[in-house]
């Protein structure tokens, strides 16, 4: 978990992820952005959307980018 501002540029938080973290770079980033209001999925289709996103993450050595927010 990283919390940085909306205008921190690139290069710290390659230099975090990548020298404090021992992260490798990434082969493709994935950003996932939701709306204002709470979105409610329902708890299958919940299920099937973070069972996905993860497995495309590890099976591509992706980073995860989201805004921040639990809705």
């Amino acid at each position: 978990y990283v919390r940085m501002a909306h205008d921190t540029r690139p290069e710290p938080i390659v230099q975090l992820l990548c020298r404090e973290w021992n992260l490798g770079l990434p082969r493709l980033l994935i950003t996932v952005h939701g709306g204002r209001s709470n979105f409610e999925l329902q708890p299958a289709l919940k299920k099937v959307l973070r069972k996905g996103l993860l497995k495309a993450a590890k099976t591509t050595g992706a980073w995860i980018f989201t805004g921040g927010t639990n809705t």
